[in-house]
């Protein structure tokens, strides 16, 4: 697919024009990257606007001591790195490829043009950004109220389903560790009981939510 029909197919650009998006695609550059690889580091200056278009990228800090924190995992269609598009600072975290991922980038100049056109543009990213503040207040009540099994109920609310009901995870049992601050074997008994609750299954990589409403309460703080 190339990087026209590429964008085309993202929601976030739905109300651009066929030629305002072939604009994009001219000034744009798609890359692919491996399964790890890093895409913008801690404290490096983009000053560019990233989406994802095919893959999982992760968000993440590192301490000094090596211990990593997943912030956020992103999809296809989702943009990234936004505080970076529009100022000069560093960027707060770093990001890298979750899994083989194609990424999109725009120098933030030349979004900020095409966005000052297109107000619809800039209504999608104030969207954007009210969840990713909502998701980051959780994140902090999670890690710092929440038992493992509520953190993983938390996790589980904010991802896509598919028409079963189930969610792809694309990420190993490590990672989901490190996103819900765990360890692996920690984690590994948080589902083991949340099976047990009748709550969900875990199948090759992928968990089959099997009672949302109590998923949901899981998620707001009610104990197993």
């Amino acid at each position: 697919m190339n990087k026209k029909n590429m964008l085309l197919s993202v929601d976030f650009f739905r109300d651009l024009s066929e030629p305002d998006i072939q604009v994009l695609a001219d000034r744009a550059a798609v890359r692919r990257y491996g399964a790890g690889e890093l895409i913008v580091a801690h404290a490096e200056k983009v000053r560019s606007f990233y989406m994802v278009l095919e893959g999982r990228v992760k968000i993440y800090r590192s301490s000094p001591e090596g211990k990593e924190q997943t912030l956020y995992i992103f999809g296809p269609g989702e943009p990234f790195c936004l505080c970076a598009a529009f100022s000069d600072e560093g960027y707060p975290a770093s990001a890298a490829s979750l899994t083989p991922a194609t990424v999109f980038s725009l120098p933030g100049a030349e979004f900020e043009r095409i966005a000052s056109g297109h107000p619809a543009i800039l209504f999608n990213m104030m969207q954007v950004m009210s969840r990713r503040l909502k998701g980051a207040m959780d994140l902090v009540d999670s890690l710092s109220l929440k038992e493992i099994p509520q953190r993983v109920a938390l996790f589980l609310q904010h991802m896509p389903r598919d028409e079963q009901e189930a969610v792809q995870l694309g990420m190993t049992h490590r990672e989901l560790a490190k996103v819900v601050g765990a360890t692996p074997e920690s984690l590994s008994r948080a589902l083991k009981k949340m099976n047990g609750a009748g709550l969900l299954k875990v199948l090759s990589g992928t968990i089959h939510i099997q009672d949302e409403p109590g998923l949901k309460l899981l998620a707001e703080g009610e104990s197993l």
